[in-house]
């Protein structure tokens, strides 16, 4: 019988996702694709006859492969690409699904059409994989269709490129099926907050200003299987950020940038990742995570703003994202109760945040961190009554026994 690509993906992610969550013993990241865009016949973004992107991208992922390899030799890089070769959209992602990634990062460089703009943008930005893109009219808007647009027109250099995607194209309204719509959302939460820890420690490289994380239909981040982000380093059509992006010092600079993210992201992981849940935000954020593309597009909006340059060519000034503090936190409780666990993170999500699907919850605070519970009862008949309506939405969430600040699993 013949399988689909699309129905293998969805059987096996389901399959490994859950197998993993319920393993016995520490969770941690075992293997990464590291991705240099572009190459050979696809130059990348250009400027002039000397400078291209493909050189840029491949020296900055080889660095942040190393990094991984020599801090962490018990972690499996994996390269899309070692020189100077075109490799396809597809094949590119697939190298993550086939090897069971847990992470997927993808190194590339922006450019702006000069025609269409006054000044080149500068700074870096953090791509996440999302079918659900808020539009709009203002410039952030109109940049991020054209990032899209651009990392994915390269899938047309490819041979038979229309049979290839034609099952897999973001476009289509059915595309967030693939995954599972809650093996999608896991995935973008963990994507979001890779991406917050990649883009803070981004701040602290050569190019310093950020213009924030942000949803994309980004076709490469689309079948890995796996949390992934694009990394966009900065504009090769600015001044300052090009100089930066030729000279090779400053690209291991950015490069050990981007692994220092990786590194918050991996620590924080591995040490949140107890039994079943999601990640707990890195201590390098400085919000909590956005929890939808909506919500995400207006952190990055007011990131950017708090923190543009004073002109086009600046690049000194470090974006600082601030709280919300508007938001009505979820009710803290140290009660004892019976309920439904369905995550655990770092930070305070607000009163009726999305994540929680709906759901009345409480939150416990414990060692620093915010455990989530839904279907909270005094009853054990009553927890699992309401059980049985979470576990549609939270698939991976399970029963505890909350008693004088323990917590129990309830078979």
């Amino acid at each position: 019988m013949k399988v689909s690509f699309k129905s293998f993906l969805l059987i096996v992610i389901g399959l490994t996702f859950s197998l993993t969550l319920f393993a016995e013993g520490k969770i941690k990241i075992k293997t990464v694709v590291v991705d240099a865009g572009h190459g050979g016949v696809d130059p990348g973004c250009i400027y002039g006859k000397d400078y291209r992107e493909k050189v840029m991208t491949l020296d900055i992922a080889l660095e942040v492969g190393a990094l991984i390899e020599k801090n962490y030799p018990d972690v499996r890089v994996i390269y899309t690409r070692k020189k100077d070769v075109a490799i396809g959209l597809y094949e590119r992602s697939k190298v993550a699904f086939d090897n069971n990634a847990d992470l997927f990062i993808s190194i590339h460089v922006d450019a702006v059409d000069m025609k269409l703009y006054k000044n080149s943008p500068t700074g870096h930005t953090v791509y996440i994989l999302s079918t659900e893109v808020p539009e709009g009219k203002s410039d952030m808007y109109r940049m991020m269709q054209e990032v899209c647009k651009r990392e994915n027109s390269v899938m047309t250099l490819e041979d038979n490129y229309e049979i290839k995607y034609k099952d897999i194209n973001v476009e289509s309204p059915n595309a967030k099926n693939i995954l599972g719509a809650n093996q999608a959302y896991v995935n973008m939460l963990q994507s979001l907050e890779l991406a917050s820890c990649v883009n803070s420690a981004l701040a602290n490289g050569p190019i310093k200003y950020s213009k924030g994380v942000r949803p994309g239909r980004i076709q490469v981040l689309w079948n890995c299987g796996a949390p992934g982000i694009l990394v966009e380093t900065g504009y090769i059509t600015h001044a300052t950020d090009r100089e930066i992006l030729s000279d090779h010092d400053r690209r291991m600079e950015i490069a050990k940038c981007v692994f220092e993210g990786f590194e918050a992201y991996k620590k924080e992981y591995e040490k949140s990742m107890s039994g079943l849940g999601v990640p707990a935000e890195t201590s390098t954020g400085s919000q909590s995570p956005a929890t939808s593309p909506a919500a995400l597009i207006a952190q990055s909006e007011a990131s950017s703003s708090a923190s543009k340059p004073s002109n086009a060519s600046s690049t000194t000034t470090t974006s600082a994202s601030k709280p919300s503090t508007t938001a009505t936190t979820a009710t803290s409780t140290s009660d004892n109760f019976y309920g439904t666990q369905i995550f655990v993170l770092s930070k305070r999500l607000g009163k009726g945040d999305p994540a929680f699907k709906g759901f009345e919850v409480k939150v416990v605070e414990r060692n620093g961190r915010y455990e989530y519970f839904a279907g909270c009862s005094s009853s054990l008949e009553t927890a699992r009554k309401k059980y049985a309506e979470i576990v549609k939405k939270f698939p991976e969430s399970y029963i505890v026994k909350m008693e004088n600040g323990k917590k129990t699993t309830v078979k």
